[in-house]
């Protein structure tokens, strides 16, 4: 168990209301979803049980949430929907949009994760319209959410929909200084499109500043392959000189990580 777990537990033993609780339920939940699912799992049922006997009907709705959560981590799909939707179902009876924002969305990511791009959408731009400026986290959630169309957009092949969604992600992200990894992954997402629509030298703009962000939160693997796909659009710009310097920079870096994906790139030259 890491530290953050013992804080959490330690936590539980003080608290007083059920409110409390089930807010350090699950915030365990998060903890131990990607270090240990079952004991996640136990964790999510000690929530429902507390929920239920005391007709908390938060609470419920957090241990459904919660269940949704794990399933989608255990690629147990349709096990996922029904518990968001149960959940969903439960929030709106509550009337706390908040929650309802964040079901609409985990619903699709769910229906993304199964080729059903339409309701994906629809869900998506649900979660997007159910977000309101007191919510926590406001702007971070919007462009979570642009980000999630943008994926849509991309794979139905409307290239400057998604564009444009990615766009509005990055100009929401960028106000928020701690959430620099998704920035990074953003713009790369951003640079794949601007690649996709032969637009070379904007994407390697973009991926220049994506660089940025990946050597500020020291993310050797993002820059590795940043550095790639610079080499690459270089390279389909007919610039070997400086797709072969972004090359060398990229394995060099290389040579600090273990990342066969990456060595496959290096060792084929340039990324896709």
């Amino acid at each position: 168990m890491n530290k953050r777990a013992k804080e959490l537990y330690d936590q539980l033993e003080k608290a007083t209301t059920i409110d409390e609780k089930v807010y350090i339920y699950r915030n365990l939940s998060f903890e131990f979803l990607n270090n240990d699912l079952d004991r996640c799992a136990d964790v999510i049922q000690e929530l429902m049980e507390l929920a239920t006997s005391a007709d908390h009907q938060l609470g419920i709705v957090e241990a459904h949430n919660a269940l949704g959560r794990l399933s989608f981590k255990r690629n147990k799909l349709d096990e996922a929907l029904t518990h968001f939707e149960k959940a969903l179902s439960l929030a709106n009876a509550q009337t706390h949009s908040e929650t309802v924002a964040h079901i609409l969305l985990a619903i699709g990511m769910v229906n993304f994760n199964l080729g059903k791009l339409d309701n994906a959408e629809n869900y998506v731009g649900k979660a997007l319209s159910a977000a309101a400026p007191q919510h926590k986290g406001y702007e971070p959630f919007k462009a979570t959410c642009y980000g999630h169309l943008g994926n849509v957009m991309l794979y139905k092949g409307r290239l400057n929909d998604a564009e444009s969604y990615y766009e509005q992600a990055v100009e929401l992200l960028e106000k928020h200084p701690e959430n620099r990894g998704p920035l990074a992954s953003t713009k790369g997402s951003l640079a794949f499109v601007l690649v996709k629509k032969q637009q070379y030298n904007e994407a390697i703009d973009v991926l220049l500043s994506c660089l940025k962000d990946f050597k500020a939160i020291s993310h050797k693997l993002g820059e590795a392959q940043t550095l790639i796909n610079i080499a690459h659009c270089y390279n389909q710009l007919k610039d070997r000189g400086e797709a072969i310097k972004y090359l060398q920079m990229a394995q060099k870096l290389s040579k600090t990580l273990n990342n066969k994906a990456t060595d496959t790139q290096l060792y084929n030259g340039f990324g896709e």
